[in-house]
């Protein structure tokens, strides 16, 4: 009958306890020596250095943000111009409506007829000429033409240059 072998493992090894060959205990390991430690100081003093790179673009960003403010400052002031304007206005058409009404309200109609019959020479219409004007058929559409202009194109290319350049410089004040 065959017979069971048993191994035990020391480190890596495998050891057969029934082989004569093999030590009946664990091989030593050689002693460690411990060495003296030195206390040494050591300061380490760090180089800052900063990338020109990172600058630059510190100060784009910089630049960005005070362009930024100071549309938004911009903004706010056209904002408030706005708002002033709209309120005059507002003013100053209740003021233009009331001067309406009053001077309408000092017009003497039997004064101008009078003036007109005695000193321009009219005279009120008779029954007979009263002419009436059926326009409910009609389109009720008006057409206007404009005159067109005889510029040549190289008056009208300086002229929109000319517009532009002036709306530009209009915006950056």
């Amino acid at each position: 009958m065959a017979e069971s072998i048993t191994y035990r493992e020391y480190g890596a090894a495998a050891v057969d306890y029934f082989s004569a060959a093999q030590p009946s205990r664990a091989p030593s390991l050689p002693e460690e020596k411990v060495r003296p430690q030195q206390k040494r100081e050591v300061r380490v003093k760090a180089k800052a250095t900063v990338a020109p790179l990172s600058v630059l673009g510190f100060g784009i960003a910089l630049v960005m943000l005070i362009l930024v403010v100071f549309g938004y400052v911009r903004l706010y002031e056209a904002s408030s111009r706005h708002a002033s304007l709209s309120r005059e206005l507002q003013e100053l058409k209740a003021e233009n409506a009331a001067l309406s009404n009053q001077y309408e309200g000092q017009v003497d109609l039997a004064h101008v007829e009078s003036v007109a019959v005695s000193e321009l020479g009219m005279q009120k219409g008779l029954a007979e000429q009263t002419v009436y004007l059926d326009l409910s058929r009609a389109s009720d559409q008006g057409i206007v033409f404009a005159a067109p202009k005889q510029d040549g194109i190289l008056r009208t290319a300086y002229e929109s240059v000319r517009e532009s350049i002036a709306g530009l410089l209009e915006y950056l004040k």
